[in-house]
């Protein structure tokens, strides 16, 4: 059996292992398509599928997180252009990014060639960061993020609400929204306590400019009450299992099904 980065390596010159599902993301208020959120599967033949999370961490010990980024972005823009070109109207997606991908220099470069390379606008283009108090906020990291955003590249902040959040780290971080964590969501049609926390979040958040995406959206119940709180986006199982691209209809996603 080959070791997992002579396997990775093998996956990422294309052998098929590597794929990218898409999940898509509603706007609450109008209730239509806002996005695509796009995660990376490996089906490794011996072991079985393994995450994007799983995948992430395995790159980062072998040090091919670049290697691994730029293969995402660059499928990832090749699809936007394919679904502009059949739709006639610009698609966004968001990907997520490690603080080792916004520490090479490299970075920023190859996410403004690849937007050109495929013609897309750089708002079309979302990257999601999981930054938790404990993380350093290194003044390279700010540069990085500053300029993929004053160029028109969304950023996201990921799952707040595990990692800790403060006005301090989200008025320090240069980024467009924030992604409410799925635990955050899953009890707030149970919990008084939940739902409160989930609300003082969207206000926060509003304040600071933020729009708020929830995950793990699965019944009608959260996405009243998300509604009912002001929040801008969500995704979740309530809106279809995240699928291979080839299989999305993006003529029958833009409303909501229920």
């Amino acid at each position: 059996m080959d070791t997992l980065d002579v396997s990775l390596k093998k996956a990422l010159a294309g052998n098929g292992e590597l794929s990218l599902i898409y999940g898509p993301v509603y706007g609450i208020e109008s209730q239509k398509l806002d996005s695509f959120h796009v995660k990376l599967l490996w089906n490794h033949p011996e072991l079985g599928d393994i995450t994007c999370d799983q995948l992430m961490a395995i790159a980062e010990r072998n040090g091919m997180t670049q290697m691994l980024g730029q293969w995402m972005l660059h499928k990832t823009c090749e699809r936007l252009e394919q679904w502009q070109l059949y739709s006639g109207r610009a698609m966004k997606a968001s990907l997520k990014i490690c603080l080792s991908q916004l520490e090479d220099k490299r970075f920023c470069e190859g996410v403004l060639y690849a937007l050109q390379q495929f013609h897309l606008d750089p708002g079309c283009l979302a990257f999601e960061l999981e930054l938790g108090l404990q993380d350093k906020v290194t003044d390279h990291l700010l540069f990085a993020l500053t300029y993929l955003r004053a160029r028109g590249v969304r950023i996201h902040l990921a799952e707040t609400g595990t990692n800790g959040h403060s006005d301090a780290l989200w008025r320090m971080i240069p980024a467009t929204g924030v992604k409410l964590s799925p635990s955050l969501i899953g009890a707030i049609h149970q919990k008084s306590r939940d739902r409160l926390a989930v609300s003082s979040m969207i206000e926060e958040a509003h304040r600071l400019g933020l729009r708020v995406t929830a995950e793990g959206v699965i019944c009608r119940e959260h996405f009243d009450i998300l509604q009912e709180l002001g929040c801008d986006c969500a995704e979740g199982m309530l809106f279809g299992k995240p699928d291979n691209p080839e299989e999305l209809d993006i003529e029958l996603l833009p409303s909501i099904r229920h």
